[in-house]
């Protein structure tokens, strides 16, 4: 079953740009969460929301 649909959009090379940046943000936040996430639960022993 497919839930969403695939859609190719044009984008301007400056319009790329400032996705591709965004998109690094939004890994690096995503990646520096995980960090702690997983720093708490080996100093804590337990899951921590």
């Amino acid at each position: 079953m497919q839930l969403t649909l695939p859609i190719k959009i044009q984008s301007t090379p400056e319009q790329e740009s400032v996705l591709w940046d965004l998109s690094e943000k939004c890994r690096l936040i995503y990646n520096f969460g995980l960090k702690e996430r997983q720093d708490a639960y080996r100093i804590y022993d337990k899951q921590v929301c």
